[in-house]
């Protein structure tokens, strides 16, 4: 696609519409987040990351790397409407990553350095489908599910940008939602690909 033809969307860190911020901060963190169960969102961590997997399968290099403007859906940003597949996926693995590195800090008695920027873990789009795959495979399968968890109840919190404050077990919660936002974001860039 030439450079006139990208299209015009709101700049990263833009965010969500304030009114769904308010549902997200007084109902979806404190009466869905909070009453998680750990072994639920493992298992929910782990039936995503597979599903995510079959519906890369077998698609061509071009195919993971041909990015595609998909409608406005719950819970994605207006700048993250225009990836390709391999960056939704280097978008997970980014993602991912700092919220391992929370939950572990958070169980250990710590709060993370820093804070949580929606602007700051989007994808450069600069490594090739297969990396983007294997990093995909390698945090999914073994690395989130080795993460060091000292105190699951830990009562600390570090603050997300759209939920607000959250703690260890809320920010496990997220990480196989956020995945299943990226399912779905991977399925309409699949299916509006260009017929060869």
């Amino acid at each position: 696609m030439t450079k006139e033809h990208i299209p015009k969307l709101a700049p990263p860190g833009a965010g969500i519409p304030w009114i769904a911020r308010v549902f997200l901060q007084i109902y979806t963190r404190p009466f869905v987040a909070a009453k998680s169960n750990w072994d639920d969102s493992k298992n929910h961590f782990q039936k995503i990351s597979e599903k995510i997997i079959k519906e890369i399968d077998g698609l061509s290099e071009q195919e993971l790397m041909t990015k595609i403007l998909v409608p406005r859906q719950m819970g994605l940003e207006d700048s993250s409407r225009y990836w390709s597949m391999a960056m939704t996926l280097e978008h997970l693995v980014i993602v991912g990553s700092q919220i391992g590195v929370a939950i572990e800090s958070l169980s250990m008695g710590e709060i993370p350095s820093g804070e949580a920027n929606t602007a700051k873990v989007k994808p450069k789009g600069e490594l090739t489908a297969a990396v983007a795959m294997d990093e995909f495979r390698n945090f999914c399968f073994h690395r989130h599910p080795n993460l060091k968890i000292l105190n699951k109840d830990s009562i600390l919190r570090f603050k997300h940008p759209w939920f607000g404050p959250m703690t260890a077990k809320e920010w496990y919660w997220l990480l196989p939602v956020h995945h299943g936002i990226h399912l779905k974001q991977i399925r309409e860039i699949k299916k509006r690909l260009p017929v060869a």
